[in-house]
């Protein structure tokens, strides 16, 4: 064998072996990752159980009751606090949060798409992680973020909200199919009015990856955050077991960031492109849970007064 044959193939075993170390690199950062987060999780738990409390005995319980209280002399305002600190119904105390939370991404994305104008700091960003990446774009590292960012396709989220549909029906549960198609729509038609009035150029094509729409947000990442995470609230919610709410939580938030990352990889998003789409989809998120709490109890109301209605009924008749 020749000189410059031995030195080529040495070479590529030498760029395997990287792969292969990156590869074993990325699982077991997953899985400390996994054994950390629940240990911070169990620690919350333990010593912060009010976090995860919502009833009346909680500390923040006490505090509407204090408030109650104080705006005794105004009974309207005191209906309102109460309605809105209420942690016995997720109506409460948790849709208030989501509500604020809500408008606190949203200012965050106007700030976001401010900066993307303004600030070179931003811009500079941007640029700083393509370069990280541009060395790491080859062999399974392209084959292993482009299978992830097939999950972030139309198609895929398209097929992801139907099996989910049909699920969500055949388990009782069609009061939220509503709230998924209206995060699933809202969050896709959010994107392209974004992608069309920002009109931001992609990064250089480096892959076979490639898009035609402009590159602010991500349509990717905000469909991914939107609909894996709306649909992990869904399973999370029929759960009973802190273990399993938590797998639930960590693996679909491993799948969105992995999403998210995919485009960035395979140079077809800026960073900031992703997190603005995580952003977007985050709001869609909180709006699909006040949807779907207000659908929940509205439908529970309906199975009330239907069982005073049969009630009322045979009283009539004896």
């Amino acid at each position: 064998m020749s000189a410059p044959a031995r030195v080529h193939n040495r070479g590529g075993s030498v760029e395997q072996t990287t792969e292969w170390v990156m590869g074993l690199g990325l699982l077991a950062v997953v899985f400390v990752l996994h054994v950390f987060v629940w240990r911070i999780y169990k620690l919350c738990r333990r010593h912060l159980p009010w976090l995860f409390r919502f009833g009346r005995h909680g500390r923040i319980g006490r505090l509407v009751d204090r408030a109650d209280g104080l705006l005794g002399k105004w009974p309207p305002l005191q209906r309102f606090v109460h309605a809105r600190f209420d942690t016995s119904e997720p109506t409460g105390l948790p849709l208030t949060i989501a509500v604020l939370a809500a408008i606190y991404l949203a200012l965050l994305l106007g700030d976001t798409v401010e900066e993307l104008f303004e600030a070179d700091e931003l811009l500079a960003l941007d640029r700083w992680v393509q370069n990280l990446f541009q060395n790491v774009r080859s062999g399974w590292v392209v084959s292993l973020f482009t299978w992830f960012t097939r999950f972030g396709d139309s198609q895929a989220l398209v097929a992801v909200a139907a099996v989910a549909t049909g699920f969500l029906w055949a388990l009782g549960r069609g009061f939220a199919v509503l709230p998924l198609w209206v995060v699933v729509l809202g969050a896709n038609a959010t994107t392209w009015i974004g992608k069309y009035a920002v009109a931001r150029t992609r990064p250089e094509f480096v892959t076979e990856i490639t898009a035609a729409t402009p590159s602010f947000p991500s349509g990717h990442a905000t469909g991914a955050m939107a609909l894996y995470g709306f649909v992990a609230f869904l399973v999370a919610r029929e759960l009973t077991e802190p273990r399993q709410r938590f797998e639930v939580g960590f693996w679909s938030s491993v799948l969105i960031l992995m999403v998210g990352a995919s485009r960035i990889v395979l140079s077809v998003h800026f960073l900031s492109d992703v997190l603005a789409g995580f952003l977007v989809g985050g709001v869609w998120i909180l709006v699909g849970f006040a949807l779907y709490e207000y659908r929940r109890l509205d439908r529970r109301g309906d199975g009330a007064r239907r069982a005073d209605h049969a009630s009322g009924k045979r009283s009539a008749c004896s």
